[in-house]
């Protein structure tokens, strides 16, 4: 049997549940039961036990992941840029380095992605922006060709709920371009006004991590809006995480031009996974009260894990 591979990633996190697979040719969703944070740890309850860990217990492949292990499952994490962060009603924290852990998203695939919508759709809520691109990329697959546009990177879907899930398609198609990226302009309407963008960068695929550094993905790019006259200059870590921007009023259109870029150590392609914005939701005052790692034991039920 092989052993179990994890990929999620956090939310800050009262208790809150996310989507786990197998990577394998049984590949299914599942939920790792409770996860959340507090202060410079993470617990979580897996299977009959829970564990707690802190940040510096995760490690960085040379692929561009963070790692670590639960429960004696090894785990892949996509650290977040405050995507849906909150630590408390009042004060939003706003990190300034991906190395400080909070939120991710979960990988759910197609068909069950599909299903999971249509089953859910009275609670799902749907969000999405308009990428104008000048450029994407068209290749030869073995089942006709594949198109790099940007209907994945900007379509997604998350949970209606106090704390909301962020869900992404397994086999989601990033925007890629073959052209030499420089001084290339995307322009991004986002529907709604926001005070912030947020890009998960590279080619981000669960069980094919190497695509990551195989390619070219941004490295410093300038957001402008022609709602405004700000001009904003943002330096991405090379590592997969969700990098967000903090814009300085709320604009529905932003327009993005690459700077520079990381080279890829295979192909010539620039991806972008996702584009999006921030999703605010609400959290009532009583998730706050007495969070405990104590909880994750649930009165005994659950025993804690040694390494």
């Amino acid at each position: 049997m092989n052993k179990k591979v994890i990929l999620f990633s956090f939310s800050f996190i009262l208790a809150f549940q996310s989507f786990s697979f197998e990577i394998d040719d049984n590949f299914h969703t599942g939920c790792p039961y409770d996860v959340f944070k507090i202060g410079d740890k993470i617990g979580m309850r897996f299977d009959n036990y829970y564990q707690v860990r802190n940040y510096n217990e995760y490690n960085l492949d040379s692929e561009g992941w963070y790692s670590t292990s639960y429960c004696g499952t090894k785990m892949y994490v996509i650290y977040g840029s405050n995507y849906f962060l909150y630590h408390s009603l009042k004060d939003i924290y706003y990190p300034e380095s991906a190395s400080e852990f909070n939120f991710g998203s979960s990988f759910i695939k197609e068909n069950e992605y599909n299903k999971y919508i249509k089953d859910k759709s009275w609670w799902t809520q749907y969000w999405d922006s308009t990428v104008i691109v000048p450029d994407y990329l068209v290749e030869a697959g073995k089942n006709g060709k594949i198109t790099y546009d940007t209907f994945d990177a900007s379509h997604f879907y998350c949970y209606c709920n106090e704390v909301d899930v962020q869900l992404f398609k397994y086999n989601a198609i990033p925007w890629a371009t073959s052209k030499e990226p420089g001084n290339m302009k995307i322009e991004v309407n986002l529907h709604d006004k926001t005070n912030s963008l947020v890009i998960l960068n590279g080619y981000v695929h669960p069980d094919k991590r190497y695509l990551y550094k195989a390619n070219r993905r941004l490295k410093k790019i300038k957001v402008t809006s022609p709602e405004s006259n700000f001009s904003i200059i943002s330096d991405f870590e090379d590592v997969v995480h969700f990098h967000e921007i903090k814009l300085p009023e709320k604009v529905k259109t932003v327009v993005i031009e690459i700077l520079d870029y990381y080279e890829g150590n295979k192909y010539k392609d620039l991806c972008v996974q996702m584009i999006g914005k921030r999703n605010y939701v609400d959290i009532f005052n009583y998730e706050f009260d007495s969070l405990s790692f104590d909880r994750l034991s649930y009165k005994g039920r659950y025993k804690e894990y040694k390494d």
